[in-house]
């Protein structure tokens, strides 16, 4: 998750919301169980395919994002995208199956004002300017992207592929230009990583001063060059003189609590979370002095460590995003103790791979919102037809980085310039 939220900024925050009770959360439910439709109908949902489903549940204070069955067979039917989070659209529902929402409550309610057909009416005037988000980015305006990778994984050493596939992730779904990097900063000696890199079945090649990853079928692939820095990632000398580069202007810093070195077993929390505590002091100083902004990414064992964030100004429109394992773990198993079915669907929204569902930030221009007022319910009727029946929006960014889960269908909102629509979606 630390390499998907280094592109994918404020990601963490949404996970967070996503798998807490106290807000809009992923909740699983039978249809049985649910009211439905323009008329309110116990069990409407039954016999609906997915996509009927979706764009007409009218609930007011839901989101209909996907199924699984009485045998929870997801993991393995999602292979075929059948079942899961934005499965097959066409998939019908059964009185036996489980559905997945997101909604403050276990029992969304219907709002019986709602009009889903004046939504789709509405949502014809930007589905002729709608597109598939980053995929459409003008290369006239790209630049390449760099990026620090501060500490190290000890697992990294014996499986290289694993960093392979971290890396290749990075630009699974979006163009990138060649001359972008990743720089790794560790202790570990230079002819030692260049062993490990070469190493057969790393899924990294020589090329020139550093690596680039192969194979993998990405954007990315030959192009995103993997450097390194034998050097302590939290010394300000070493950082200096990487930051103060006139050519290189680095974009995010992904922040790890663990180093090499570190292979006589794990540190305590507080050893790891005072490591990145202090590497993104050391950053903020440097920053400040260079007078640029940087997009941070860090792990935090403890609560209180995102509290404490002393790192550099965040980019306009960003936060820092501190990814607390331990807490996603933990809220994860609350969740699973309460609705039993749920542990698939959370399983599929935090795995990483190719064919899982992801949450992505889609720009409004992309769906012909920008300097436009639209209604989220809207959304759903622009945002199903273009991706083929497999994303929703379920949320929507501002400007400033603020966000909202879950708003009612009926709600306006302007979509100004840097606002963004938070969408789960499923690329198969």
């Amino acid at each position: 998750m630390l390499f998907t939220c280094a592109m994918k900024p404020s990601l963490s925050r949404v996970i967070m919301s996503l798998v807490d009770f106290q807000g809009s959360a992923i909740r699983t439910r039978p249809p049985t169980q649910l009211f439905a439709g323009k008329d309110n109908q116990l069990g409407w949902l039954i016999g609906k395919t997915m996509r009927e489903a979706q764009l007409g549940v009218c609930w007011g204070n839901g989101i209909l994002i996907g199924v699984d069955d009485e045998v929870m067979n997801m993991p393995h039917e999602n292979s075929l995208g059948e079942l899961g989070i934005m499965g097959d659209p066409d998939r019908v529902i059964n009185a036996s199956d489980h559905m997945i929402f997101i909604s403050p409550t276990s029992t969304p309610k219907v709002d019986p004002s709602l009009d889903t057909s004046v939504l789709a009416k509405e949502a014809e005037l930007y589905l002729p300017h709608a597109s598939t988000g980053s995929k459409t980015l003008d290369p006239a305006k790209m630049v390449p992207t760099h990026l620090l990778l501060l500490g190290w994984r000890e697992v990294w050493t014996k499986d290289p592929n694993r960093l392979c596939q971290r890396v290749q992730g990075l630009y699974s779904d979006m163009p990138v230009l060649e001359g972008s990097t990743v720089t790794i900063v560790n202790p570990m000696p230079e002819e030692e990583m260049a062993e490990v890199l070469g190493s057969p079945g790393s899924g990294f090649a020589k090329q020139g001063l550093g690596w680039v990853t192969s194979g993998g079928g990405g954007s990315g692939d030959g192009k995103v060059l993997l450097l390194h820095v034998s050097g302590d990632s939290t010394a300000h000398a070493t950082l200096e003189k990487l930051i103060a580069e006139p050519d290189k202007v680095f974009n995010t810093a992904i922040v790890l609590g663990t180093s090499y070195g570190q292979d006589s077993g794990p540190i305590s929390s507080e050893c790891s979370d005072s490591r990145v505590l202090g590497t993104l002091l050391v950053l903020r100083v440097l920053c400040d002095k260079l007078g640029m902004s940087m997009h941070c990414v860090a792990e935090n064992l403890q609560d209180q460590t995102s509290q404490l964030f002393l790192g550099p100004q965040p980019r306009k429109g960003e936060h820092a995003d501190f990814i607390n394992t331990q807490a996603i773990v933990a809220r994860s198993l609350a969740m699973n103790l309460a609705y039993p079915q749920i542990w698939h669907a959370l399983e599929d929204l935090l795995r990483d791979g190719l064919g899982t569902a992801e949450i992505e930030f889609i720009d409004c221009g992309h769906l012909g919102l920008e300097k436009k007022e639209a209604r989220f319910g809207a959304l759903q009727h622009v945002l199903s037809p273009t991706y083929q029946g497999r994303a929703l929006a379920i949320g929507f960014s501002d400007a400033v980085g603020g966000f909202q889960l879950c708003p009612p269908p009926g709600t306006k909102i302007k979509f100004d310039e840097g606002y963004r629509v938070i969408c789960i979606i499923r690329r198969v």
